[in-house]
């Protein structure tokens, strides 16, 4: 019995050991992880009227990372003495995250010149230094000093947050309780309308044929899933933007004007049957569309809510950095790489947001009064193709190289599932919408004529003809419907089907 007790307590002993050490493990990588935090919390509380907590949290998430990275290294090289490493790697995230500061501030003092290739490793090597320096002090004193003024600064700013999103908390329940109180008298005659058209998004029979991007089964499995009907062999009358919104949107056939004529179009896609029409039912109209940024003569389609880059907040961004995360960024070491995580160009990097703001965007419409017909046009795979298959941006010598479309139409199946998820999300299976994916026409290789234009070899004329064409339209019979559907008759099938009307099929 004895011997049993006597094997028990030295078990317990072992655990007790660990446990102290696990303890100063994390306690030792406090330090570094509040300094990294701090400098987010004050930007974020500077902004807090433009920004959201998921775009807090995913910048904090990425620094908490990147400190925890730095404090292994420094247990590395301290041998595993838990202390000296947090020290070193809190001194060295100071560094860091201040860099940007030091960087503006000599550049605006104007003493000498001030390049990243020089201040950089200059800036480093004192952060080591400095680190250095600090393993020769009593480590656990100063630990215990850095945890008191850093936590007491992170708890400040905490403070200061958290009162104001607790309103902005309160204030998105009781818009939502209004937008819920609106929705539940729609009636089920008049469901809410998407038409979606994602530009020069070429048919899948193309990707399959002259890509060999197979991807493309599993983008119109995804839709089938989703319950759409997809027409794979559908193409456009023409290969261009404005003929063919006009066509779909009056569901009537118009002349192939010349480039320079394409004003003509113009008034008939402002005021056209279709928006009228959901008028005339009472439907809110909503547009999407940055067309007027890239062809100032054309205005907004005529609609009651119009949403395009003014519209666009801190918080939206086609990659892993929103603009909060480039301004945090901007302050630390990462400022001399900011090519890798931003668009050099306004115009593009305003394109760039737009696109991931109406991806989100359509996704929270229920402020809108139902019932409503949104008008979405985003200028996705069109060129610049300025994202990889992953939503990275691609080096802009790329953006009028048609051997990156490929890349960009990946990422365009990703912004096409996310808009198609976002949209869904609002609607029980009693009140679904009806939703159209289509594009205007496909790819047609054209030449840019800009400076690292490049066009693609043997590409079939034909091919920039074939479309996408995805129809969501609940309780309807797909039996009816062809693989080869003439995209002017889209509205004339829904609103025959679903409003009585009787418009003759071209």
């Amino acid at each position: 019995m004895k011997k049993k007790i006597m094997t028990f307590s030295r078990e317990n002993l072992s655990i007790a050991k660990l446990a102290p050490g696990a303890g100063s493990f994390f306690l030792s990588f406090i330090p570094s992880l509040l300094i990294a935090v701090y400098p987010i919390l004050l930007l974020y509380q500077t902004n807090i009227g433009r920004l959201t907590l998921a775009s807090l949290s995913r910048t904090v998430s990425f620094y908490a990372v990147l400190a925890f990275i730095v404090y292994l290294v420094s247990l590395a090289i301290s041998r595993a003495n838990f202390a000296r490493a947090g020290n070193s790697s809190f001194v060295f995230m100071i560094f860091f995250v201040t860099y940007g500061w030091v960087y503006n501030l000599l550049l605006n003092l104007d003493w000498f010149r001030v390049e990243h290739y020089t201040l950089l490793p200059l800036y480093c090597l004192l952060a080591v230094y400095a680190a250095y320096l600090l393993s020769k002090i009593n480590a656990r004193k100063f630990r215990s000093t850095a945890l008191i003024f850093t936590g007491l600064a992170v708890i400040l700013s905490l403070v200061n947050i958290l009162p104001v999103e607790i309103n902005k908390a309160k204030d998105s329940q009781a818009t939502n309780i209004v937008a819920a109180s609106s929705n539940s008298q729609q009636s089920s005659t008049t469901p809410d309308v998407y038409f979606i058209i994602m530009d020069e998004f070429a048919g899948f029979n193309t990707m399959r044929s002259y890509w060999k991007f197979q991807g493309v089964d599993q983008f119109a499995g995804y839709l089938e899933k989703e319950g759409f009907y997809v027409a794979q062999n559908s193409k456009s009358g023409s290969d261009s933007t404005f003929h063919e919104l006009a066509e779909r949107l009056n569901y009537s056939e118009y002349p192939a004007y010349k480039d320079n004529d394409v004003i003509h179009y113009f008034d008939d896609i402002y005021n056209s049957k279709v928006m009228q029409f959901f008028k005339d039912q009472g439907y809110s109209t909503v547009a999407f569309d940055e067309t007027h940024h890239f062809y100032a003569s054309f205005d907004h389609v005529n609609a009651d809510y119009t949403y395009d880059y003014n519209a666009v907040t801190m918080t939206n961004a086609s990659t892993f950095f929103d603009d909060f995360g480039i301004l945090v960024a901007d302050k630390t070491m990462l400022f001399p790489f900011s090519n890798f995580y931003r668009i050099a160009d306004p115009k593009w990097a305003a394109h760039a947001k737009w696109i991931s703001f109406t991806a989100e965007k359509l996704g929270s419409l229920k402020d809108i009064p139902d019932p409503k017909f949104v008008f979405v046009h985003v200028l996705l795979p069109h060129n610049p193709f300025m994202f990889d298959k992953f939503g990275n941006p691609v080096d802009p010598q790329f953006y009028f190289n048609w051997n990156y479309y490929l890349g960009n139409y990946e990422y365009s199946i990703t912004v096409a599932k996310k808009i198609v998820s976002n949209i869904k999300s609002q609607y029980n299976s009693t009140d679904q919408p009806i939703i159209i994916l289509q594009s205007d026409h496909g790819a047609r290789n054209i030449n840019a004529q800009t400076k690292g234009a490049v066009t693609l070899t043997n590409y079939p004329q034909e091919d920039k003809y074939d479309i996408m064409n995805a129809l969501y339209l609940p309780g309807y019979d797909y039996s009816t419907l062809t693989q080869d559907i003439k995209p002017i008759n889209t509205f004339p099938i829904i609103l025959n089907y679903y409003f009585g009307q009787n418009i003759p099929l071209k």
